[in-house]
């Protein structure tokens, strides 16, 4: 449809116009790009930027009071097995359960820095998913603005490649000019109206300083 100019016609003005018209419609194509970009992923991204930090700072204090909780109970713990092992008397029985309670606890403790290991991936998991989520729509954008760019450019290129491959031949509006001047054909609907009317009253030179001019 939009090469119709280039392909079946040689006047070099109008394939110019028509390839501006097509670029235009590309840039329109890039514009909404761009919008694109703003709406569906810098603005979204900066909203969860901002939640994201708190987030991640209440993450960030639950895990460090747990954990400082965990490793406070085996220090006890350990300092009571000590103390125990020190005495000359020492009762087997209650040493026995002391080194019990602190292979709970610290499994408790294991537990504790595996999980907020496991919290802490998770949530930039699903960091990057919201990243990968958002730039789809940016991509279908991009698909679209390629395949007007396609559309737009390779619709024209055949016809301006019929009408640059005769730069040494004149087209048949031009031939008709030379034949007779006041022939339709030399001027054709889609031509310029600044165009000099050239009268059956005017004598060949006038006629010839008009198409000078």
């Amino acid at each position: 449809m939009y090469a119709t100019l280039t392909v079946n016609g040689s006047n070099t003005g109008d394939a110019a116009e028509d390839l501006v018209i097509g670029y235009n419609h590309v840039q329109n194509q890039f514009r909404g790009l761009m919008h694109s970009m703003n709406t569906d992923f810098i603005v979204p991204l900066e909203t969860k930027l901002d939640a994201e930090e708190k987030t991640l700072m209440d993450m960030h204090k639950t895990y460090r009071q747990e954990n400082g909780k965990r490793e406070s109970s085996l220090s006890k713990t350990r300092d009571q097995i000590r103390s125990l092992k020190k005495k000359t008397n020492a009762q087997h029985e209650k040493l026995a359960q002391l080194k019990q309670i602190e292979s709970d606890q610290t499994e408790c403790l294991h537990q504790t820095r595996v999980e907020g290991l496991r919290k802490a991936l998770l949530e930039e998991r699903r960091m990057y998913c919201f990243v990968l989520d958002h730039l789809t729509s940016v991509i279908r954008n991009e698909v679209a603005y390629n395949a007007t760019s396609h559309e737009e450019l390779s619709a024209r290129l055949n016809g301006l490649r019929t009408l640059t491959s005769t730069p040494n031949e004149l087209p048949e509006e031009s031939a008709a000019l030379l034949i007779d001047p006041r022939s339709p054909r030399a001027f054709p609907p889609s031509s310029h109206d600044d165009v000099p009317d050239i009268g059956e009253d005017k004598a060949p030179m006038e006629v010839e300083s008009t198409m000078v001019k």
